[in-house]
């Protein structure tokens, strides 16, 4: 869950402060590492336990992309002093559907040519 909630704000608030990736990923690191000590130091072998999926966090995740390339074209298009020169605010929210419906369409088509499961593991099954 900890994992997912850096995401979130990696994913939804990049634009906003750039060094966001690089300090989240140096966190992340850290967590791992100390998390990998803990477990091999200070508890016993966990039990293993089948699971078929990664379950809701699949549909969370891609939530949080969607929502992330809402967010950060909003914060692209209204903050950024890239659109300035457009004082009609009819002509910025139609520049912020145009990108933002071009980076959902990229996206959905990423998705679709990318299979979910390699062909190797589905052979393998």
């Amino acid at each position: 869950m900890e994992v997912v909630i850096s995401y979130g704000y990696v994913i939804l608030f990049s634009a906003a402060f750039p060094l966001v990736p690089l300090i989240a990923f140096i966190c992340n690191s850290l967590e791992l590492r100390i998390d990998a000590w803990k477990l091999c130091n200070l508890t016993r072998r966990p039990n293993p336990d089948v699971a078929g999926s990664i379950g809701m966090w699949g549909g969370i995740m891609r939530f949080i992309c969607y929502a992330g390339a809402i967010t950060n074209t909003a914060i692209i298009v209204f903050t950024a002093g890239i659109f300035d020169m457009i004082e009609d605010t009819t002509t910025k929210w139609l520049i912020f559907l145009l990108i933002e419906h071009i980076l959902l369409l990229i996206k959905i088509v990423i998705s679709y040519i990318i299979a979910d499961v390699p062909k190797s593991v589905r052979l393998g099954l």
